[in-house]
This record gives C-alpha cells, sequence and structure tokens, in this order.
C-alpha cells in the first residue's frame, strides 16, 4: 500500500511495505497541469508507484488532491483520503472539518508511542502546536513557519535578502551568536532563535495548567531550532508519514 501526504511545500509518497520514500516538490507544474510527467519521469518515484495500487492521501492542499488523486487513478489505483473521524488511537472528532490531516497523522502516531498527554510540535511550513489530553485533541496554535517568516521578509520589504534555509548545513546555524552584526545574521537570528524561544515560553506556559508527560518534535525546519530549546523533547523527523503507516495499515 502506498501512503501520500500532501504538503504546502512537499508531497511524500511511502511504500508501506518496502519503506521505500521519496519526495516531490508541491509547486512541481504537474500538481497544476495534471500531467503524468509526475510519475514517469522521477524513476525512484515510479518505482514507488509500480509496487501497489491501493493509496491512502493526506492532504492540505485540495487542488494537489484532486490532481495526485487523478493521477493515481489513471495508473490503476484505489485511492482512499484519510479519516479523522477515526477514534481507535486519537479522538479529533470535534476538530474533524477543521483539523489538518497532517496534523492529525502526526498526533495519532504520537499518542500510539507516547500515549495521551502530549504536546506535538511540527516545525514546517507552519509551525503546529498541538495539545493532546487523554489521547483528546483539545486544540492548538498556528505560527508562522521558520522559512514562511523569512520569505516574508523579504517578500515584504525593499531591501532584505531572500534566504533559503536548504542553503545551509545544520551545523551553519547551530550557534547564531546573540548580537547579530550582518543583515543575514539579523534575520536568522530572529527567525531561528525566536522560533525556539516561542516555543520555550508557549509550552511552559502550556505546562503551568496540564502536565504533558512528553513534548513530541517533527517538521522539515525543526533540526534548524532543536539546538536552541531549553525543553525536554522526543524527536521524531518522519512522524507524519508514520502515523499514516500506523492509520493505513491497522
Amino acid at each position: 500500500m502506498l501512503v501520500v501526504n500532501i504538503g504546502n511545500t512537499n508531497t511524500y509518497f511511502r511504500d508501506i511495505e518496502s519503506g521505500e520514500q521519496v519526495f516531490v516538490s508541491t509547486h512541481h507544474a504537474a500538481f497544476r497541469t495534471g500531467h503524468t510527467e509526475l510519475f514517469s519521469r522521477d524513476q525512484n518515484l515510479h518505482q514507488i508507484i509500480s509496487k501497489s495500487n491501493l493509496a491512502l492521501i493526506a492532504s492540505v492542499v485540495p487542488k494537489a488532491t484532486i490532481i495526485v488523486q487523478k493521477l493515481l487513478e489513471e495508473q490503476g489505483y484505489q485511492v482512499e483520503m484519510l479519516d479523522k473521524m477515526d477514534t481507535s488511537v486519537l479522538d479529533a472528532k470535534k476538530f474533524s472539518s477543521t483539523l489538518g490531516d497532517d496534523r492529525f497523522a502526526e498526533c495519532y502516531q504520537a499518542v500510539k508511542e507516547f500515549g495521551g498527554d502530549i504536546l506535538v510540535i511540527d516545525f514546517g511550513t507552519a509551525t503546529t502546536i498541538n495539545i493532546i489530553q487523554n489521547s483528546n485533541f483539545v486544540g492548538g496554535q498556528i505560527l508562522l513557519g521558520a522559512q514562511t517568516s523569512l520569505n516574508a521578509l523579504h517578500q515584504m520589504t525593499a531591501l532584505l535578502p531572500d534566504i533559503q534555509l536548504k542553503n545551509y548545513d545544520q551545523g551553519q546555524l547551530a550557534d547564531i551568536p546573540p548580537v547579530a552584526t550582518t543583515t543575514e545574521s539579523n534575520m536568522l537570528a530572529g527567525v531561528i532563535v525566536g522560533a525556539a524561544e516561542s516555543i520555550n515560553g508557549m509550552t511552559e506556559r502550556l505546562q503551568q495548567t496540564h502536565d504533558y508527560s512528553n513534548i513530541v518534535i517533527t517538521g522539515g525546519n525543526a533540526t534548524y531550532i532543536l539546538p536552541y530549546l531549553r525543553i525536554e523533547y522526543s524527536y521524531r523527523p518522519h512522524l507524519l508519514m508514520d502515523g499514516l503507516v500506523s492509520i493505513a495499515s491497522k
């Protein structure tokens, strides 16, 4: 079986049996045109697609969902969409119409691994804080993601540069000085260290009202921010895809 996560930045495909996983940019032209080149030109993706005929899709990009579902069905797939009404592990029924598929899958897996009182933090396109009490999703918070913040600073100003985190090794950003002296380091300090400090503060505030046994962190920008966190946490880089596999396999 194939599980697919369509995110705002990237779309991931994982074959459950082999564990093979690849991703493509959700901004790929095929997501606008519906051309089958998405599957035919990427050899690794083509190999994964050819392994099965059943797919589970989670998505936060409705237009791309239609395209991917169409392309998979053209390849002979039976496609299912994520069911957020399933309460076997995580109860999020109250929020089923508004909670993103990505957040549901991550919280599902976190509860399965760690139990019922957890904070799940995803440093992605948006940074999300997901609050789980007694295996129930009770709410959360949404903040600007690190790269999204950098993009906004560049696009909304005349002189601030275009900074892409993917151009930096993790080690390059592991010791940003508290007193930044260049425009680039000013932006990185504000965004990266600022993101960490917002989580340090938010989690401290949440712990004052409820005892959360674990804080689980994931997301594509997490590795840049982890060095600046002052909280105890469990890091799960593939939490979302692992959650989809758990849901599909039950």
